[in-house]
């Protein structure tokens, strides 16, 4: 780090009145130079799951993360759900590498290489290292696995939360227990009890576990999609629930296919390509009902409207091939400063809208500060339009400051102009 640049993003807090605290780099602020200091301070809202993590190049996945909870005093219809909500029931999920992610994935992400997912760490933990002694050769230990207690006969809630810089998506289960889910991210739903869920980069979840079951060890498995699937490299890890007054562990050598829950999945990807669902019941995010008040009316008709075609696509005539993930076809580029402090340096020459400069395109591939500018106090509608094939993905979007309200979805056909 004594030669990087450096910002913090507090991923899910919506920075109301401190929008410069948000450490999105050369967007909110310049980021800090190595031997800087920098106070971060703001309002912490809305209440539940976030995360902060470093957002200058690698920084996230390469371990600069950490988990971010805002407590409310809950309402009664989410505290009657469980005992406790403890702070050693925080999960935090973690696609992680033997080598830094800059050293690995630049190379195969600029090329059109493939990506391969290689170990899952749960809040740091993962039998990955394995030692020999020094004094007996046969006496090897493993780097240990994270363990959670909970009392039998209570519940718990837990919070989920995954990071990773490729698509590795997480399923999600307890051997013998079913899982009471009732919030997203900081969006508290009716209750749904499954079998398993599936956590993306980025996404947040909470649980309910009612310990009841006989006094023992029980295996939480994680089993990774996408770049961590069957189809790549298998990436699965697991990590112990644990009964008080257990007295031994699952001794079992797991699999990956041992995480393959069948019964309700929420959550599911890769749904139409990619996945075997054929033994789950699927609960989609779209299928859930909110509890909490609105604060904020979402009906009438949109004072502005943001039409985005997202895709994937290959520039051989780039300095690197790519693919290129793009909105509208134009891939981001950051100013030299930061848009928000230094917003009088802005210009038509410096910005762009959805047709570039020919000065920022190299043939078809074109790159600038893609900005589009709305009222303020503005009600919203953004359609987005997903036509990417060169991978099977589905990846959250994201917007720092706000959330959202999903009104529709669909899909299109092959063939459609």
């Amino acid at each position: 780090m004594d030669k990087e640049l450096l910002t913090i993003h507090w991923h899910g807090v919506h920075q109301v009145g401190s929008p410069y605290m948000d450490g999105g780099p050369y967007v909110t602020q310049c980021p800090l130079t190595p031997g800087d200091s920098f106070r971060y301070q703001f309002l912490a809202s809305p209440h539940g799951t976030h995360m902060w993590h470093g957002h200058v190049g690698y920084h996230d996945s390469s371990g600069l993360f950490g988990p971010l909870v805002v407590r409310r005093q809950e309402p009664e219809y989410i505290s009657s759900l469980y005992d406790y909500d403890l702070l050693e029931h925080t999960i935090t999920i973690w696609h992680w590498y033997n080598l830094t992610d800059a050293s690995v994935l630049p190379p195969v992400l600029d090329t059109y290489g493939g990506v391969f997912g290689y170990g899952l760490l749960v809040n740091g933990h993962a039998p990955f290292g394995r030692f020999t002694s020094k004094t007996n050769s046969s006496d090897v230990m493993s780097t240990p696995r994270a363990k959670f207690f909970v009392q039998q006969g209570k519940r718990y809630r837990f919070r989920l939360i995954v990071n990773s810089a490729i698509y590795c998506p997480v399923q999600i289960s307890i051997d013998n227990h079913t899982l009471l889910m009732i919030s997203s991210d900081t969006n508290s739903f009716q209750p749904v009890q499954v079998d398993s869920l599936m956590v993306n980069a980025g996404e947040r979840f909470s649980l309910v576990l009612e310990a009841n079951q006989a006094v023992g060890c029980y295996w939480m498995r994680l089993r990774g999609l996408g770049d961590c699937g069957p189809k790549k490299s298998s990436t699965h890890g697991e990590v112990f629930v644990c009964y008080n007054g257990a007295t031994s562990e699952p001794t079992d050598i797991p699999t990956y296919d041992d995480g393959r829950r069948p019964g309700k999945i929420l959550n599911p990807v890769q749904v139409f390509k990619g996945e075997d669902y054929s033994k789950n019941e699927l609960i989609l995010l779209s299928n859930l009902t909110g509890v909490d008040p609105e604060k904020y009316s979402y009906n009438g008709t949109p004072d502005a409207t943001i039409y985005i075609q997202q895709h994937a696509q290959l520039y051989f005539e780039a300095d690197a091939p790519g693919p290129w993930q793009q909105f509208n076809n134009i891939t981001f580029e950051f100013t030299p400063f930061s848009m928000l402090t230094q917003r009088e340096m802005l210009s038509a020459s410096v910005i762009c809208d959805d047709v570039p400069d020919s000065q920022q395109c190299i043939g078809t591939y074109c790159t600038c500060p893609y900005t589009k500018k709305v009222p303020l106090n503005a009600l919203v509608e953004i359609i987005l339009v997903d036509i990417s094939v060169l991978r099977e993905q589905d990846h959250p979007i994201h917007m720092h400051g706000y959330k959202y309200h999903v009104v529709a979805m669909g899909t299109v056909g092959d063939n459609v102009s």
